[in-house]
C-alpha cells in the first residue's frame, strides 16, 4: 500500500523459510500512516460501524477514500482493514473483521475470482457467514492507458465502486 509497508513485507520475506511473492505497484500510492504510527501490516487502518470495507496494496487508500466518501453521502461510517497478506491466509485477523462487523466489502486492484473477497468468503463460510460485496475487475483483461482511464474503464474507480456500494447496501435490511 506504500513504501513503509513495502519495507516491513521484505523484512517479513527474508523471515520465511521458502518461496516469496512480493507485488508492488508502479504507481507512486498515497503514503499514509496509521495516527498510532505502528505497522500496517494486516491492520485497521480506520475504525468504523457494522461496514468493514478490507483492501491491500494500492487499493487500501483507495478503500479509506471509499469510506470518507461513505460517510459523507449516506452517512455510514465504515471501518477500513489492510491485508497485507494472502498465504497463509491470516485467518484470526480475518475471523476479528468477520466478528466485528455485518457487511464486509472488498476491494481487488486484479480480478475479483481468487483474491481477498475469495478468501474472506471461505472463512466466513467456515466460521462466521456474512455479507460481502467483492469489487474489482470482473472477469476481463486490462488495456493499456493511464491509472485513472483504465480504473474507470475496469469499473474499479472510486465513483464506480461507491455507487456498487451504494446498490449493495439498499438491498441489505440490516443498515
Amino acid at each position: 500500500s506504500n513504501a513503509n509497508e513495502a519495507y516491513e513485507m521484505t523484512k517479513l520475506a527474508f523471515k520465511i523459510n521458502g518461496p516469496v511473492y512480493i507485488r508492488i505497484t508502479r504507481e507512486l500510492e498515497q503514503n499514509f500512516e496509521l495516527e498510532s504510527g505502528g505497522s500496517l501490516i494486516n491492520t485497521m487502518i480506520k475504525s468504523g460501524e457494522k461496514v468493514a470495507i478490507v483492501g491491500s496494496g494500492p487499493f487500501l487508500y483507495k478503500g479509506y477514500e471509499l469510506s470518507k466518501l461513505l460517510n459523507e453521502r449516506s452517512g455510514i461510517n465504515a471501518a477500513v482493514f489492510n491485508l497485507s497478506y494472502i498465504k497463509p491466509y491470516p485467518v484470526d485477523y480475518i475471523k476479528n473483521i468477520l466478528e466485528g462487523f455485518e457487511i464486509i466489502i472488498t476491494l481487488e486492484d486484479h480480478q475479483i475470482k481468487g483474491g481477498i473477497g475469495s478468501i474472506i468468503s471461505e472463512i466466513a463460510s467456515e466460521f462466521n457467514p456474512r455479507r460481502i460485496l467483492m469489487l474489482g475487475i470482473n472477469d476481463r483483461f486490462g488495456e493499456c492507458g493511464t491509472k485513472a482511464l483504465l480504473d474507470k474503464e475496469l469499473g474499479i474507480d472510486i465513483e464506480t465502486s461507491f455507487e456498487k456500494v451504494q446498490t449493495f447496501l439498499s438491498k441489505v435490511k440490516t443498515l
